[in-house]
């Protein structure tokens, strides 16, 4: 998946530093990113090509990279892209996952300007990624949403769904955020019954993914079918849901989320 990046490490643990010039710096306004183009390549721009302050995001091995403020005029060779365009891959696999993740902290950064207590502008702590309040003290930590996705398994057929807006190639499988005081186990059988009408049974974790495009954490389970295969989709958020046959799944593998690696697998006969 994307994450997996090996041999490098990535290291998030916040660093009190200033760039010196070269370093990678992502701008963000909201889902568009500041991309550059050379030779047919995707990159992000340097310190040194961007003006104002900088803040530290996190380090690929010994490469630091960095957030600046988008700037009133769009540097030559630049433009604004859209931040799936991590998802088409910029030609390193590291660059697209640094992306997303930057975009997760982007997003955090900006909600958490000022305190939701007493409304004063937070400051950045010195020693770890947090925001404090000046004036009440409150301290706010990057936000991040447990999710489910789920894999709902019938025989030799798979659950697949299409969202609302999504390309009719685009498919999903149920996922959903877990509530407050739920189990994943009780959140997996929640979201099935709640955009397909099914039951399920035998629940079993397969394997997480941090998805910063949705600053979430993804637990990703399989589940088999309990009951008649009655689809009945959530029109409010589903365009379409349905079983599909083990030879017959249009999914092929990329690599990337764990949407696809959990369908793929099962395509496979893997489990």
């Amino acid at each position: 998946m994307i994450q997996d990046i090996s041999p490098k490490a990535f290291h998030i643990e916040y660093r009190d530093i200033r760039p010196n010039g070269s370093e990678r710096t992502f701008c963000f306004d909201g889902r568009k990113v500041l991309i550059k183009c050379e030779g047919g390549r995707y990159d992000v721009p340097r310190a040194n090509e961007l003006e104002g302050p900088k803040r530290y995001l996190f380090s690929v091995d010994s490469e630091a990279f960095f957030l600046a403020e988008m700037p009133g005029t769009i540097p030559s060779g630049c433009s604004l892209e859209d931040i799936n365009v991590f998802r088409r891959r910029t030609g390193d696999k590291y660059l697209d996952f640094c992306g997303i993740e930057a975009y997760h902290l982007s997003q955090w950064y900006e909600s958490s300007r000022f305190c939701g207590h007493c409304g004063e502008k937070t400051v950045h702590d010195k020693k770890e990624r947090m925001l404090r309040c000046p004036a009440c003290g409150s301290t706010f930590y990057p936000k991040i949403s447990p999710c489910i996705i789920v894999a709902v398994t019938n025989g030799d057929e798979i659950l697949l769904t299409r969202y609302m807006g999504r390309p009719r190639d685009s498919y999903a499988l149920v996922a959903g955020f877990i509530e407050t005081g739920e189990l994943p186990e009780d959140a997996v059988k929640r979201e099935v019954m709640e955009e397909t009408g099914l039951k399920v049974k035998n629940i079993r974790y397969y394997k997480s993914q941090p998805w910063g495009f949705s600053q979430s954490l993804l637990l990703g389970f399989y589940a088999e079918l309990d009951g008649e295969p009655a689809v009945k989709a959530d029109n409010e958020e589903l365009s379409w849901a349905g079983f599909v046959k083990r030879d017959e799944i249009p999914v092929e593998w990329d690599d990337f989320s764990l949407t696809n690696e959990l369908i793929t697998r099962f395509k496979n006969g893997e489990t």
